[in-house]
């Protein structure tokens, strides 16, 4: 068993709790931050549990997408309701900001030619 802050981590195949944790986490957190899906999935470590997403993510292509497309609504709507309608008083407190849009950056042909 592997050993990560003290605390014991399983090891070989991925029981099926363990795999719900998982995609239940991805949904959660997002794809790629294994060290916060270590607390969705208590007994993996984070190389453990990214080594798994790699391989669900290479044989398991439409869950993956599914998992990643509820993440986003997750988040959508986290969004959605933050924000609260404003107040009258909220809205004079706020700062006024330039909305005077930049124009974008072009890099120039040496630097594409350094890449």
């Amino acid at each position: 068993m592997a050993t990560e802050g003290g605390i014991r981590r399983g090891s070989g195949p991925w029981s099926l709790h363990e795999k719900k944790q998982f995609e239940n986490g991805i949904v959660e957190v997002g794809w790629g931050n294994w060290k916060d899906l270590v607390h969705h999935v208590p007994s993996r470590t984070s190389s453990q549990i990214k080594s798994h997403a790699q391989k669900f993510r290479r044989h398991r292509q439409r869950e993956f997408e599914r998992l990643q497309s509820m993440h986003n609504r997750r988040m959508t709507a986290a969004d959605d309701d933050s924000l609260a309608p404003a107040t009258p008083a909220a809205v004079a407190e706020t700062p006024k900001r330039n909305c005077k849009s930049t124009p974008a950056r072009r890099k120039s042909a040496t630097h594409k030619a350094k890449r």
